[in-house]
């Protein structure tokens, strides 16, 4: 969000080049809201807008955000300590901003591009959202996996958010696991290479997340409340 400005000068500090593509790897504010400053750098330097890629449902989502977005705005207050409204463009107050841009690539299973010499191939699976990809580049055996790995425990739910999907998660970390990908560029922390350490991750994080949903069915199929439990 008010990051994408800062992520506009990073790139700009080594490439001055037309931005091709925007890849959402799925619709949270955190990754998509910062995308107005991409076309206004781009505006700038005479360059055409990006086409901007995304699931099929990041449109109803981003449609849900602005219908709730007071609810949105205080429920992340609670969880986060707050949400900025003014994101550095002169918005007003809004959980997601009035700039962020929507997808004219729609992917609904999967899908690939090719920028330059480079192939990337798009996969949708449900796990943090329903609306996310994770992609993969073959000839540089590399995954940007988006929210499916955070380094950190998986934000698997809470009563306040919408449902999230644990087995669908854990089961696309395991199909990321099987290409034995040597760079994993991840949705928030550092990059990991080499494909052993890859893969432990992966597989690390899918075990947790099967054993968070398998735990909480059997308690939930005895009948048990959270004083019991």
């Amino acid at each position: 969000v008010f990051t994408g400005k800062g992520c506009v000068a990073s790139l700009r500090a080594w490439a001055d080049d037309p931005i091709h593509s925007l890849v959402y790897t799925h619709g949270h504010v955190d990754h998509v809201g910062g995308s107005g400053h991409f076309v206004r750098d781009g505006e700038a330097r005479g360059h055409a807008a990006p086409q901007v890629i995304g699931h099929e449902a990041v449109e109803a989502r981003f449609e849900r955000y602005r219908a709730t977005n007071g609810w949105n705005l205080a429920i992340n207050a609670r969880q986060f300590g707050g949400v900025r409204g003014d994101f550095g463009m002169g918005e007003t107050p809004d959980f997601i901003p009035t700039t962020t841009l929507w997808p004219t690539h729609v992917v609904d299973d999967h899908d690939s591009i090719t920028v330059g010499d480079r192939s990337i191939e798009l996969h949708h699976a449900r796990g943090e959202t329903d609306d996310h990809l994770w992609s993969w580049l073959p000839k540089q055996r590399a995954i940007m996996s988006g929210d499916f790995l955070i380094w950190n425990f998986p934000n698997a739910g809470n009563p306040q958010k919408v449902q999230r999907y644990l087995s669908d998660w854990g089961a696309a970390l395991r199909q990321m696991a099987a290409l034995r990908p040597e760079i994993l560029l991840a949705g928030h922390g550092l990059p990991i290479f080499g494909a052993d350490r890859i893969v432990v991750a992966l597989t690390d994080t899918a075990e947790l997340l099967e054993s968070i949903e398998s735990q909480t069915l059997a308690i939930m199929n005895q009948g048990k409340n959270l004083d019991t439990c």
